[in-house]
């Protein structure tokens, strides 16, 4: 054996600990400051972040989302009233949230039972749920219910001697209610139901001029051009630079005669 190997092998038990064993089992004490570091950095990091929140919800990216966080009642002191709930709702059913709308209703019904505006936002919310007729029973149910409250108000206002209110609170839930009626009966290509509802809406208060282009729309396309053609210059009254009444008298113009 040359002398060589024979100072290898001569090397001390020291020196061996100091290289590591044969198989890679030892761990020089660098070594496990580096691991005992990078750990205890970890483990602080985690900690920071929970406490800062950032393991919570995203912030509002969008103008639905800074609503919906504006809206929702665990964002707000003390008690939501029903009104509340059912705008919170309404917005949750367009982010398309239906079943947290759902809970939102629920939660809005619990303050106030007899909340109507959270009644329309349930037929809303059955609607995007592809139960459009279920819809239209409930909200011709509701808009029974306002002409009831209305008799029983104007009875009340008689017979104290008042023969007109300064105030139509019912007025607000009737259009509500009839509006989305139009909606759901367009979305079905029932446009002469769509007509009658948005006429009902219009009773209630004929300037607004966005439901008179609707109703516009939905009369040029059952080929009423005349009756369109009043509804773009009547929404054009109330605000002369309605582009969507402007684009659709432009499109009378190109209609042939």
């Amino acid at each position: 054996m040359s002398s060589s190997s024979t100072d290898r092998h001569a090397e001390s038990p020291d020196a061996q600990d100091e290289q590591g064993l044969p198989d890679g089992r030892s761990v020089q004490p660098a070594l496990v400051v580096l691991v005992l570091f990078l750990a205890t950095t970890l483990v602080a990091g985690i900690a920071y972040v929970a406490r800062a929140g950032l393991f919570g919800t995203m912030p509002p990216r969008t103008a639905l989302e800074r609503e919906l966080t504006a809206l929702d009642p665990a964002n707000v002191s003390g008690e939501s009233s029903g009104a509340e709930y059912a705008s919170y709702a309404a917005a949750l059913i367009r982010a398309g949230q239906l079943t947290q709308a759902a809970d939102a209703l629920a939660a809005g019904f619990a303050v106030e039972p007899q909340n109507l505006e959270l009644r329309i936002q349930e037929a809303r919310l059955l609607h995007a749920r592809g139960e459009s007729e279920a819809a239209l029973t409930s909200l011709d149910r509701l808009l029974m219910l306002t002409e009831e409250l209305r008799r029983e108000r104007a009875s009340d206002f008689a017979s104290r001697g008042i023969t007109s209110s300064p105030d139509r609170p019912e007025a607000g839930i009737v259009v509500a209610a009839t509006l989305l009626k139009a909606e759901i009966y367009s979305d079905a290509d029932r446009p002469n139901e769509a007509i009658a509802a948005f006429e009902l809406a219009l009773a209630q208060d004929p300037t607004m001029s966005d439901v008179l282009v609707s109703r516009g729309n939905l009369y040029l396309e059952i080929g009423m051009v005349d009756d369109a053609r009043s509804d773009f210059e009547a929404a054009l009254g109330f605000v002369p630079d309605l582009e969507s009444a402007l684009a659709g008298l432009a499109e009378i113009e190109g209609t042939p005669k």
